[in-house]
């Protein structure tokens, strides 16, 4: 099955990078879906309709961070109706007994799902991820924009009502933060100005849920305001990754699911090798420049790791 092939694969190669020293135990947690069109088929069970009218196949991938290090893990194909937890508590069941420790899930909104959250609490991965509009984040947004609140307070999730104790809710932090482009403290002033009405500045405004699990890096928001914007940020990571591996010029011409998985499987395989080169790279010279897909690629020129291997090779 090309699904558990690839995984295998790539997990390996992190194995055994790990056992090089060139990942570290400590790790943070990335999850995002990568959709690819696809004929539209009603029969065909891995196939999603989307807003636009569009239908893709839906690929849930895992990748981690190890310092400035990002390496792809797992993809699983995803079907219709299925459910996702089994899928995040195999990948982080086999990085655990990897002997890796997951600090950190930075996951997307989509995954804002009661079990996922309850999960990664139980497993002790402090989560970063957006949250919803919802009347409590709405409320506080415009309480923190008229001056009656700060830019962080406490969110709660209903999980459901257990018998003899009512309503059980998870709690969680609550952060909010400026859009792309957009400063939150000039948002603020603009809006006191009269420069920008409410419902512009709220727009500008999301909020990014943390919801603390463990007693490593992050324990508490205030004093981390920055910090945890910084982390979040990371997640882009693997959205910077799907865009590379799209000119790498292995597009699959099957669209049978297996087969396009394979393609994603072995991209993901070059993708790594090529961030552990350019990292390699980094480390022994800070002020060269960062190695480019086409350099590693061959593209034109003859990557700087071959030129090392043919001098120290010469007579």
């Amino acid at each position: 099955m090309a699904e558990a092939f690839w995984n295998e694969v790539n997990f390996t190669h992190l194995l055994l990078l790990k056992d090089l020293g060139v990942v570290h135990a400590d790790i943070k947690l990335i999850a995002d879906y990568k959709e690819t069109r696809c004929p539209k088929n009603k029969d065909d069970p891995y196939c999603f309709g989307t807003k636009e009218g569009k239908t893709v196949h839906k690929t849930l991938v895992f990748s981690i961070l190890s310092g400035e290090l990002h390496q792809v893990v797992f993809a699983y194909k995803i079907a219709k109706q299925q459910h996702k937890l089994p899928l995040f508590a195999e990948s982080v069941r086999r990085l655990k007994a990897a002997g890796f420790t997951i600090n950190y899930g930075m996951l997307d909104r989509g995954f804002y799902r009661k079990e996922l959250l309850v999960a990664f609490k139980r497993w002790g991965i402090t989560v970063i991820m957006p949250g919803r509009q919802c009347t409590e984040t709405k409320t506080m947004i415009v309480d923190y924009l008229n001056g009656k609140k700060i830019r962080h307070g406490i969110g709660h999730m209903k999980l459901g009502y257990v018998r003899k104790q009512g309503n059980v809710y998870l709690q969680f932090g609550i952060l909010l933060c400026a859009k792309r482009s957009w400063n939150l403290g000039q948002i603020k002033a603009d809006y006191a100005k009269g420069n920008l009405s409410l419902n512009d500045a709220a727009a500008r405004i999301f909020p990014l849920i943390v919801l603390i699990a463990n007693s490593r890096g992050i324990t508490k928001i205030q004093g981390n305001e920055n910090r945890i914007r910084m982390i979040y940020r990371l997640r882009w990571n693997i959205e910077i990754a799907f865009r590379e591996m799209n000119r790498f010029g292995l597009a699959p011409r099957s669209q049978h699911r297996d087969g396009r998985l394979s393609a994603t499987g072995a991209r993901i395989l070059v993708y790594n090798m090529w961030q552990v080169e350019r990292h390699q790279l980094g480390r022994a010279d800070p002020t060269a420049p960062a190695l480019e897909l086409n350099e590693f690629l061959g593209r034109g020129c003859i990557p700087r790791r071959v030129q090392c291997v043919k001098i120290v090779g010469e007579p």
